[in-house]
């Protein structure tokens, strides 16, 4: 069997994204005459791509018998390493496409049940007017206690507690370059409640602007308590008076002590439609 440290040298050179294709179809199907129709190609073509594939790999991928073809446990192995990668390729093509066109693209956003018969309604209406080739998709979140429990917390990393105190400093004062600032140049900023991500530090950088008056963890905010190390952990905010009062916020940070995630978390259902509204146009670049 080829080993791991032949990729570049063998196996990456002969390994083809077609010859992918013929193996998940002759997998799907069970039959090598019914991955050929599927794919208008020949029964030799289909065999032939698969023969191939097992000499390349080492290994046996289909144990054949007068019923059809067998996945192995390679085969196994190959198809749920191979599924993620054609979803990363499927999704990094969209990504061009929305980078190129950014009036278009796709939304998913996170609601509670509460809110399913009366402000959701509205809200993807007015969205989609001012956005009409954006599609959008809405889940339910399930409730949940997003306060840290005291008696759980353990001490906080120097490094996490500067860069926490840093980050909800510059949030809270609107001083979205200081934010940006923080982050690693292909850092990922997901709002959870928002079911939003932002990828890259001038992106993340054009969304903290947008948001600036907006966003619950922005203007006015304070930390009730950071937690975590020195690669990872988060805070929790509060903002007395507001709507949405606390919520948290978890950071990953690099060798450089650079964000290179952050998710938050906050209670979408006490926002106002048109607040709500808002927010979600600022996802999309202008």
């Amino acid at each position: 069997m080829a080993k791991i440290a032949d990729w570049d040298d063998h196996i990456g050179r002969r390994l083809r994204l077609r010859d992918l294709r013929v193996f998940f179809a002759v997998t799907q199907s069970g039959s090598l005459t019914k991955a050929a129709a599927h794919l208008r190609v020949s029964h030799p073509a289909v065999s032939q791509v698969i023969a191939n594939l097992e000499q390349v790999l080492g290994v046996k991928l289909f144990d054949r018998s007068s019923r059809g073809v067998e996945p192995t446990i390679y085969a196994h192995a190959l198809l749920a390493r191979g599924r993620a990668a054609f979803d990363e390729l499927r999704q990094g093509i969209r990504d061009i496409g929305f980078l190129a066109d950014p009036t278009t693209g796709e939304l998913t956003i996170g609601y509670a049940q509460s809110i399913a018969d009366t402000m959701l309604p509205q809200i993807v209406e007015q969205f989609s007017r001012d956005h009409p080739r954006v599609v959008m998709h809405a889940n339910i979140v399930p409730p949940r206690n997003q306060r840290f429990h005291q008696q759980t917390v353990r001490p906080v990393a120097a490094t996490m507690r500067r860069v926490a105190s840093a980050l909800a400093n510059a949030l809270s004062a609107g001083d979205t370059a200081a934010a940006a600032a923080l982050f690693a140049t292909d850092a990922a900023f997901d709002d959870l409640t928002l079911h939003t991500s932002v990828v890259g530090q001038p992106a993340i950088r054009g969304f903290l602007d947008r948001s600036r008056g907006l966003l619950p963890y922005g203007l006015g905010t304070s930390i009730r308590h950071a937690v975590g190390s020195a690669q990872g952990g988060g805070y929790e905010w509060l903002k007395k008076g507001a709507l949405v009062d606390h919520g948290v916020i978890a950071l990953e940070l690099d060798s450089r002590a650079l964000i290179t995630h952050l998710t938050a978390v906050w209670d979408g259902s006490l926002v106002d439609t048109a607040t709500l509204t808002a927010l979600l146009a600022t996802t999309v670049e202008q």
